[in-house]
Order: C-alpha cells, then structure tokens, then sequence
C-alpha cells in the first residue's frame, strides 16, 4: 500500500491521501529545495531560522554562518517516505580579511526508476528523475551597541545557488538566492532570525514558467546554557508565497557527558501536513552526539500513511 501510494504521488494517480498531499505542496516547480537540511534541525521540527548554527545555516538562515569560528564540513542523508533520496553537504570557512565566514552546499534529489510507458501503455524503459542545488554563500556580524560587557549583535548573510531538474528528456535551470539577519538583542539570550529562501527566476521544462517555492520565515530561540548542559527551544512560523502559512516549534537538550564527549536529545512539531496526513504527521524527535571534533546526528518524523522520514548527519570541524 505504502509503495503504491508514493507511486500515485509520483505519477500523478489518486490516492485521498496522496491527492491532498500533492495539492498542498505541488503549487511551485524545484519543490526539492524545500525538504531541509540537517538532522539537528529536523528533530526540533525544522524551527533553525533563528538557531542557525553548524555548516547547515547555509541552507536556514545564511546569516548564521557568521556564527562559525572553526572550518566545518557537514553531510546529511534524508531516506523519504522509501523512494525519494536526499542528500545534502555543506562547507564553511571563516575569513577573518573578510569580516565574516565563506560557505558552499550541494543538495541532490534522487528517485527509483519509473517506467516509461507509451500511449498505447507499451512498458519502454525506465527513467530516474534528478535534482540538484549548489550554491555560495557569505555572512559577517556588526554589533550594535557600545556596552561590552553585553553587546547586541546583528549577523547578515546571503547566498546564491545554481537550480538544475531533470526528467527524462526535459531539463530546467534557474537561478535563485537566499538571505537572512539574525537580531542577538543587548543583554538577552534570544535571537531573532528572518529568513527568505528560495527568491529567483521561474524555472521552464517546455514553455510554462513557474514559480520556486520563495517563502518567508520568522524564527525565535533562546538559548539557556549552563557548564554542564544547554536548553535551547525555538518557534518559526513560515510565509510561502503559494500555500498556507504554517508554524514550527522545536525543543533541544544538550549535556556534557565527559570531558571531549556531549549528548543531544530533541523534539519538535510543525503543522505543515497535519490537516492532510494527520495530528501524528506534525511530530519530529531525534538525537545527536558530539566527541571532539566529530558529530552525529539523527531525525525522525512519521508521515502518516506515506511513510516515515530519516536523517542522519555527519560532521566535522577543525
């Protein structure tokens, strides 16, 4: 049933839950730019326009990069809904000449093959449809008061990125950008983060142009840190500019476990799919670890009658 249903999702058949599925987010081409980056981030619902922190803040909120003070590499694997394949790598490095931190990500969406069938429902072959993102991005931080002893900041970031599909005989390009400031008020551990993605030229495959999937993010987290362990929860409500707006809320617990080794656990919720896929459908959690200069992560989020998605993150800084 399960195998069936991504099938219909895939070729265009009905299914009740699929059909309302696909009619929510199939409202803009080159929707793989939407299925987020990073385990971390999943398991707090993808709440990460105000956390922004790792190699991924290239992909949330590009003004987090400014956050970096060490070289880091970062990979993430996505396995959604047993069919779609996404993967996701990211690269930054600090450049004190420059005021601020360089970072580069490549994003690839990949399918099973789909047969190719004629009118006359004659079985040709088999295609593999594919979708890829690379981009470049740059990100420095002003303060913006005059107390040292609690300064506010302001971190400013922005990245640009080359969008190529293609299915079957019919390929597309498109360039699009992404921008984003994070707001650390004086004396207060909370950022505001805004963030807009995705803002570019519309994408043809024959003679139609469409839209990308641009939206809009407002974030807040706060972040409660003792020697010991850190709380950090989040909320995001998102703006697309097709479809309904929808909120994310997300909740981390960090802990020192020894001296070069830490702990994560997270939860979150996000209301995107809860109408068409059910209640269930909104809920993410995951964990993660850090020793020395390695990180691993892990996301989860059930999908209803679709499936379940995984994430699993790997990392580097040095």
């Amino acid at each position: 049933m399960k195998k069936t249903a991504i099938l219909a999702a895939c070729l265009g058949l009905s299914s009740p839950a699929v059909q309302a599925y696909k009619n929510r987010v199939a409202t803009n081409a080159a929707e793989f730019l939407r299925v987020g980056a990073g385990a971390r981030a999943l398991g707090m619902a993808e709440a990460y326009s105000a956390v922004a922190e790792g190699a991924e803040a290239i992909y949330w909120n590009p003004a987090g990069l400014a956050q970096m003070r060490r070289t880091a590499i970062h990979y993430s694997r996505s396995e959604m809904l047993d069919y779609f394949h996404h993967d996701f790598a990211a690269y930054v490095q600090p450049v004190p000449s420059l005021g601020g931190a360089i970072g580069a990500s490549l994003t690839r969406l990949s399918q099973a093959k789909l047969p190719l069938v004629t009118a006359a429902n004659e079985n040709v072959g088999s295609f593999s449809p594919l979708s890829l993102s690379a981009g470049l991005g740059y990100a420095t931080a002003f303060t913006v008061n005059s107390d040292r002893s609690s300064p506010g900041r302001v971190l400013a970031g922005l990245a640009l990125k080359a969008i190529h599909e293609r299915y079957y005989q019919r390929q597309a390009t498109a360039i699009a950008a992404d921008g984003g400031v994070l707001f650390r008020p004086p004396g207060l551990k909370l950022n505001l983060g805004l963030a807009l993605r995705n803002l570019g030229q519309k994408i043809r495959f024959i003679e139609d142009r469409e839209n990308l999937p641009t939206e809009i993010a407002l974030g807040v987290s706060y972040d409660k840190s003792t020697p010991v362990s850190r709380w950090m929860p989040a909320a995001e409500l998102v703006l697309p500019y097709a479809g309904g707006s929808f909120a994310k809320i997300g909740l981390e617990h960090t802990r020192a476990l020894g001296p070069d080794l830490a702990g994560a656990l997270r939860i979150g919720y996000k209301t995107q799919t809860v109408s068409e896929l059910g209640a269930l459908s909104g809920l993410t959690c995951g964990l993660g670890g850090r020793w020395r200069r390695f990180r691993a992560d892990l996301g989860f989020q059930p999908m209803g009658q679709l499936g379940e998605v995984y994430r699993l993150t790997l990392g580097f800084f040095w």
